[in-house]
């Protein structure tokens, strides 16, 4: 038979998966957040230091721009415009007179031309420092202009304009962000091992454990885990090696119970208190008795005895089992079986032509080693009883009694051994 396959959801993942999973994010979203913080903090800066190289430059070129205004004199003009086209940041430099005439420029050709455009026309009418984002030959270029200023009177003679390139400001933009991501994926890479040790570790003692109690629901009760934590897992550790003592207990207490004794419980596990009374049922009891058994003990010391009426208790005891029937209880060197259900009284027949078979196969082989021998008596009855539990609140015992048991017992009393 094919094992039921199920969909994976998120309940049927591994706990190590989970926990793993869960740091990850968690690393994943500081890190993440840290590096956007950090990225835009640095864009900022970048941003910030081009405005004012910008603003230094258009300033530089309006002072040397209102003397040349005044006296006419282009020379200092001309000498710093050259020192600007050296600068490769620098797309454009230019001086207007208060017409809006070019009056000088990096680029000579410009010089004398009137500009109209609306980039112009800002730059123009601007009354303090302004800045112009702008595309010349598919260049971005932040612009910075001046108005130069006749100081005596205030009187505008002129504007400086200074046009920077955008592109190193973006390449090292650029580069921040493939720093910020290379640093993002390392951390994530090293998050996904530490998550994974760090699971690993706090997990195993779960798995260990979990592996402990699957063995322990087969009924491998021989093994108790050690408990290496004082936390919550080292405390469910000790838990489950007192689960594993409880039911070790509960295994040896069912050697001490009959078979009708544990049926009974296991149809009243519901039932918070059990009470005395029984039910009347149909069955067959079996009684064997060991002939002689009082003048045999006599003669052997205690262990010997033990010893010798284990063998036969426990010969009778399959035997009777394997034709399903059940002890009900060993009364010294006597055995107590019942025979419930259908056919009752051919199993107990059958069960006690078998073990006197096999009581003479054991006494014969018993003889050859010069050993104790014993032999049994058997009686059988069948009739209606009462079972149930019989004793008091504090102490019971589940059996069956009533008349027919007590002729069974006679019967075997009055048996001839085999």
């Amino acid at each position: 038979m094919k094992k039921r396959k199920f969909p994976l959801t998120f309940s049927s993942i591994s706990v190590r998966y989970k926990f793993s999973g869960a740091l990850l994010l968690v690393i994943a979203f500081i890190i993440g957040t840290t590096g956007l913080v950090t990225y835009e903090h640095q864009k900022s800066i970048l941003k910030e230091e081009l405005r004012n190289r910008a603003e230094v430059y258009a300033t530089q070129l309006a002072n040397v721009g209102r003397e040349a205004l005044l006296t006419k004199q282009e020379l200092t003009v001309y000498s710093m415009l050259q020192d600007f086209q050296k600068n490769s940041r620098i797309v454009y430099a230019m001086i207007l007179d208060s017409d809006g005439k070019v009056y000088s420029h990096t680029t000579p050709e410009e010089k004398g031309k009137v500009l109209t455009g609306e980039v112009d026309r800002l730059a123009a009418n601007a009354p303090a420092l302004t800045f112009q984002k702008l595309t010349v030959k598919k260049v971005p270029v932040l612009e910075a202009s001046v108005p130069i200023l006749y100081t005596p009177k205030n009187l505008k003679i002129g504007v400086a304009r200074v046009g920077l390139s955008e592109e190193p400001f973006w390449d090292a933009v650029d580069r921040q962000k493939l720093i910020s991501l290379w640093i993002f994926f390392s951390f994530i890479v090293v998050g996904l091992i530490v998550s994974v040790a760090l699971a690993k570790v706090l997990t195993k003692p779960i798995y260990t454990l979990a592996v402990a109690m699957q063995a322990s629901a087969k009924g491998d009760l021989s093994k108790q885990m050690k408990v290496f934590y004082q936390d919550e897992i080292g405390k469910l550790t000790e838990s489950f090696n007192q689960m594993v003592l409880s039911l070790r207990e509960k295994t040896h207490m069912e050697k001490y119970l009959s078979y009708s004794t544990l049926k009974a419980i296991k149809k009243n596990r519901n039932v918070t208190v059990l009470k005395l009374g029984g039910e009347r049922a149909y069955v067959t009891a079996l009684f064997s008795d060991v002939r002689r058994f009082t003048n045999m003990s006599e003669k052997m010391i205690p262990e010997d005895i033990v010893e010798l009426l284990n063998v036969y208790l426990n010969m009778q005891s399959k035997i009777i089992h394997q034709h399903g029937g059940a002890v009900d209880k060993f009364i010294g060197d006597q055995v107590m079986a019942i025979f419930e259900g259908e056919g009752s009284e051919s199993n107990a027949v059958r069960a006690a032509v078998e073990i006197q078979r096999n009581c003479q196969m054991l006494n014969w082989a018993r003889i050859r080693t010069d050993k104790k021998q014993m032999h049994l008596g058997i009686g059988i009855n069948s009739g209606d009883v009462v079972m149930g539990n019989i004793g008091s609140e504090e102490q019971m015992d589940y059996t069956a009694i009533g008349d027919n048991i007590n002729l069974a017992s006679r019967l075997c009393s009055v048996a001839l051994a085999d």
